[in-house]
């Protein structure tokens, strides 16, 4: 019995189908993804883990800079030769020119004359006179008879009282005038140049950066800015970087 030429024709392109399946549709991908031993997800955990540390360097890099250069301002206080360079805290190598900048503002600036009225007033001169006249009674009624025993025979106490009193009356006069006298000296600006120099004189390098540091508390967050600053800069370029892959 012949097959009929129907079932046969179904059996041929049935065949011809079965045999094109996973040619021409297959796909050209792989099932299963690439295994950490082809090394492509190990390089893209390491570049990503540089980024996120990118940052941390950078802020470390700005703390350590602005410490060097804090460290430079002060130190060395004295020059040290260091292969072919000269090396020498920036304040101690200026420390001359500052000094004598600073002593010319200063006598430039003292108001000479106000400072003598406000010292030669009659409201200061009364806050004088009681210590002068602790010091008078003292020494008309205990130094004097000590110096001198016989006198006592022949002085009261109404004439030590006197006396006193002509003695504190007489210093109100005299005080003003000795003081004016003696300051007359330190209204020429080189003799208070001069004092002022020897006095930045006596204190060396090292008091200078302790006395700094302790009076200006901006230098100690000096290190911190930088810090905060490298972390700034540190993650803009993590974005950027981002950016520039993610377009890419």
């Amino acid at each position: 019995m012949q097959p009929n030429k129907t079932e046969s024709v179904a059996q041929l392109v049935r065949a011809t189908v079965c045999g094109t399946v996973g040619r021409g549709f297959e796909t050209h991908r792989s099932p299963s993804p690439p295994s950490m031993k082809e090394g492509f997800y190990l390089e893209n955990f390491i570049m990503h883990t540089w980024y996120y540390l990118l940052p941390l360097a950078t802020a470390l890099i700005g703390f350590s800079i602005n410490s060097i250069l804090l460290i430079y301002f002060f130190r060395p206080y004295h020059p040290k030769k260091v292969f072919f360079f000269d090396l020498h805290g920036f304040l101690p190598s200026k420390r001359t020119k500052i000094c004598n900048a600073l002593v010319n503002y200063i006598v430039e600036e003292i108001p000479f004359e106000i400072l003598l009225k406000k010292i030669t007033s009659e409201e200061n001169i009364a806050t004088v006179i009681p210590v002068a006249e602790h010091a008078i009674d003292d020494f008309l009624n205990k130094k004097l008879v000590e110096k001198m025993p016989m006198l006592s025979m022949f002085v009261s106490e109404r004439l030590l009282n006197d006396l006193k009193n002509i003695f504190i009356e007489e210093l109100t006069v005299l005080l003003p005038v000795m003081i004016t006298e003696y300051a007359q000296q330190f209204n020429n600006k080189e003799y208070v140049r001069n004092i002022i120099k020897k006095y930045f004189q006596t204190f060396d390098n090292k008091t200078i950066e302790i006395f700094i540091r302790k009076q200006t508390p901006l230098i100690k967050a000096v290190q911190w800015w930088g810090l905060i600053v490298g972390f700034l800069i540190g993650c803009f370029q993590v974005l950027f970087l981002y950016f520039i892959l993610s377009v890419q």
